[in-house]
């Protein structure tokens, strides 16, 4: 067994936790990175569209408060939206000062000087300046749980290719969102939800882990990859149920763009034309063959991969078949201003909190959020460090080894994870109801079970069967959650209660049992 003592641990390398490890660093706290892969790398920051959104370019912070406010549906942290919007523009800025190329336009900002993998733009130069900052990395590593003194967090425990202790005075957890719990998505395959299993079970308080964004337009052709589709081909095309239906007129979508400013909408119209029986294969069509002639699709799509994919698929021919994509969790935990959790010692950054976005997230805001939280989360966690006092859990990393022994006892068994990703699009994904939400978690229960009683034969399997057990806690989360919230509220779409109601304009707040 290896043990780090950094000041400062950071659970995570998207830029959320580069960016707090390297505000961290920066005011002489020195802190250890750990992530599941090399740096940087599978993460949503690397595959981002690399979009930012803020008050820039001659657009107002008022508007910028007012779009975030309106599409949360009543459930965003006021105080959290006004550090947001208040602080994105200068973070944005900032961004060139770590190497990073930047564009602004009105209302929004991009990164990277690569169209074509603009993620990759916007994480390699963060990862760059934390290593030449000082900033330590484990890669590669898992982390199994957050260690606890008298309720303070004070590191973890984790595996690499062998058991793993960080004793350290502050933790900030940016481990990222759970969009990968569903079996059709955009989300690296990691993102599985690691950060809001390990808050629950150290016993921080979780809030709105209902909320699943859709972004709605993805590539639902067989044979053909998944692709995300934005902008003027589906602000401009048709989007068609079976029986030639505009489903965007049909639901009276107004906002626009569809894919950015209305996904929670757009998203649950479509799939509520596939659940009663009006869509193709468990798709609806898109129609962009006029505005491809008019335009080009060069022009709509200026990503290579992207468009020669949709070309392929005979986006210039004939409707094509297209369905929504798994891709960010609103809720996560509950923090402050300043990313205090409800646990002392620990600090939390990015999509694995909650409500900064209520029931419902606008395009760029995600960018823009763990450029501002990250810093902040590092800030406050590098105070912490210089007055705390190093504690240990002892019990705790001698329970977890024991558990990582156990589970190298043998063959690696099949994993439940594939069957728990198709469960929770089929029952906990955009449209749901009371019955087959009470279903879900009677099968999650079932995962759980196989989850636990996984083996391996390897370090690579040990990793992956801890990362399934954390998994199967996380998806039992989000469906408690929303059959918990009766009513249909932001991306929460209930049959049994489609409307939307004022009583419960609250947080759904969970917290494990003492």
């Amino acid at each position: 067994m290896t043990t780090y003592t950094p000041d400062v641990l950071v659970i995570g390398s998207g830029a959320a936790g580069l960016r707090a490890a390297i505000e961290a660093e920066s005011l002489g706290a020195h802190t250890l990175v750990v992530s599941k892969a090399p740096a940087g790398m599978k993460t949503s920051s690397a595959v981002t569209n690399g979009f930012f959104k803020a008050a820039v370019g001659g657009a107002s912070k008022e508007e910028h408060m007012k779009t975030t406010l309106d599409a949360g549906k009543g459930l965003c942290d006021p105080e959290l939206v006004k550090v947001l919007v208040e602080e994105g523009p200068n973070r944005i800025e900032e961004l060139q000062r770590f190497g990073m190329a930047i564009q602004i336009r009105k209302g929004s900002a991009s990164c990277g000087d690569d169209p074509q993998a603009r993620g990759l733009g916007f994480v390699k130069p963060l990862v760059n300046y934390a290593r030449e900052a000082g900033v330590e990395f484990l890669e590669n590593c898992t982390i199994s749980r957050l260690l606890t003194n008298r309720g303070r967090v004070v590191g973890a425990v984790g595996y690499a290719d062998e058991p793993v202790t960080i004793s350290a005075k502050a933790t900030i957890l940016a481990a990222g969102g759970c969009g990968a719990l569903y079996s059709r998505t955009d989300a690296p395959l990691a993102m599985l939800g690691d950060g809001y299993a390990l808050a629950y079970e150290a016993g921080a308080s979780l809030r709105d882990m209902e909320f699943s964004q859709f972004v709605p337009v993805g590539l639902a052709e067989e044979g053909h990859p998944l692709v995300v589709i934005y902008g003027d081909l589906v602000d401009k095309g048709r989007v068609l149920n079976k029986e030639g239906e505009d489903i965007v007129a049909k639901y009276n979508i107004t906002n626009r763009p569809l894919t950015t400013m209305a996904r929670d909408q757009f998203s649950a119209a479509m799939m509520r034309e596939v659940v009663e029986g009006r869509g193709v294969d468990g798709a609806v069509l898109l129609d962009a063959t006029k505005i491809v002639k008019e335009v080009g699709l060069e022009t709509l799509i200026p990503v290579d991969a992207q468009r020669k994919a949709l070309e392929r698929a005979g986006v210039r021919e004939k409707p094509i078949k297209i369905a929504p994509v798994s891709h960010f969790t609103m809720g996560g935990a509950v923090i402050t201003p300043t990313c205090e959790t409800t646990l002392p010692g620990l600090y939390a950054a990015g999509e694995v909190t909650g409500g900064l976005h209520g029931a419902n997230r606008i395009g760029g805001n995600a960018m823009t959020e763990i450029i501002v939280f990250g810093a902040r989360a590092g800030a406050s966690a590098a105070a912490e460090a210089k007055k705390a006092t190093r504690r240990t859990a002892a019990k705790q990393v001698e329970t977890e080894i024991k558990a990582y022994n156990h589970t190298l006892t043998g063959e690696t068994s099949t994993s439940p994870l594939q069957g728990l990703r198709t469960l929770m699009w089929n029952s906990v994904g955009i449209v749901r109801s009371g019955e087959g939400l009470g279903e879900a978690l009677k099968a999650i229960k079932g995962h759980q079970k196989t989850a636990t009683a996984l083996t391996a034969d390897d370090h690579a399997a040990l990793r992956a069967a801890i990362e399934t057990r954390l998994a199967t806690q996380t998806a039992q989360l989000v469906a408690a959650a929303a059959l918990k919230r009766k009513e249909s509220r932001g991306t929460h779409y209930r049959t049994d209660y489609p409307q939307q109601s004022e009583k419960l304009t609250k947080p759904t707040l969970v917290k494990k049992p003492a």
